[in-house]
C-alpha cells in the first residue's frame, strides 16, 4: 500500500512540475509577443483563450497582433471560478 501511495504521489509531483514549466514558458513567450507552444487555441468570437496542462491564456485578441503581451495567465480552476 505504502509503495503504492509512493507511486500515485510521484506522479503527481511529475506532472505539476512539467505543468509549471510549461506554464512559465509560455507565459514568458506571451509577455514577449509570441504564441505559446504548450497550449491548445480554443478561438471563439475575438477572444482567444489557450488552454494548457493546467493554466489558461485568457484575453488576446484576433485584430490585435500585439494583444498577446496583454492576457492573464490563471489555473483552470481560478478560471472556471472566475467565469461562472
Amino acid at each position: 500500500m505504502k509503495k503504492t501511495l509512493k507511486i500515485f504521489l510521484s506522479i503527481i509531483i511529475v506532472l505539476i512540475l512539467i505543468s509549471t514549466i510549461f506554464g512559465i514558458i509560455d507565459r514568458n513567450r506571451t509577455k514577449q509577443g509570441k504564441e505559446p507552444i504548450f497550449c491548445i487555441n480554443q478561438s471563439g468570437g475575438s477572444t482567444i483563450l489557450y488552454i494548457g496542462p493546467g493554466y489558461v491564456i485568457d484575453g488576446a485578441w484576433d485584430d490585435n497582433p500585439g494583444g498577446l503581451e496583454n492576457t492573464k495567465i490563471s489555473t483552470w480552476i481560478g478560471w472556471f471560478i472566475k467565469n461562472l
